[in-house]
Order: C-alpha cells, then sequence, then structure tokens
C-alpha cells in the first residue's frame, strides 16, 4: 500500500492519472475523487486539477468552480501480474 503525498510536499507531473482526495469547499468533508490530473492551462499559469467525466474524455475543474481543493495524491498502483 503507498502513502497519500500532500500537495503541498510534491506534486505529480503535469497530465500525469492519479487518483486524490480532496476537502469539499461547501461542507469540508474529506472525501476520494478518484482519477484526477494536473494541469497548467489557466491564463495566469496556475496549476488545476481535473476529472474526468463522462465517456468522451471530457474533464471537469476540481478547483473552486468544481467545489474541491485537492489536499493528497497517490500513484497508480502497478497492474496485476497474471496468477
Amino acid at each position: 500500500m503507498m502513502d497519500w503525498i500532500k500537495v503541498s510536499d510534491r506534486l505529480p507531473g503535469l497530465r500525469q492519472k492519479v487518483l486524490v482526495t480532496a476537502i469539499c469547499n461547501e461542507n469540508g468533508e474529506r472525501c476520494v475523487i478518484g482519477e484526477a490530473v494536473l494541469d497548467r492551462d489557466r491564463p495566469d499559469n496556475g496549476a488545476c486539477w481535473y476529472a474526468p467525466i463522462g465517456a468522451w474524455n471530457d474533464e471537469w475543474p476540481l478547483d473552486e468552480n468544481g467545489g474541491y481543493t485537492v489536499t493528497h495524491w497517490v500513484p497508480y498502483p502497478s497492474p496485476a501480474e497474471e496468477a
């Protein structure tokens, strides 16, 4: 089992698929979002987390507009070996 990494300690590579946990900005509850990627596509060159939605590789932001603050991430584990 891998330990969660604080975003304040280290960030994953840009567009690397990872699992994230976040705080809901509306009620302060912690939750696991699931898969997300970090990107730098804001006009101010700031970083934003995105989570996939739907079947067409659409993404929604997890920042102020999405209502979440990502606090930790962890890389995906290696795939299972054939048994």
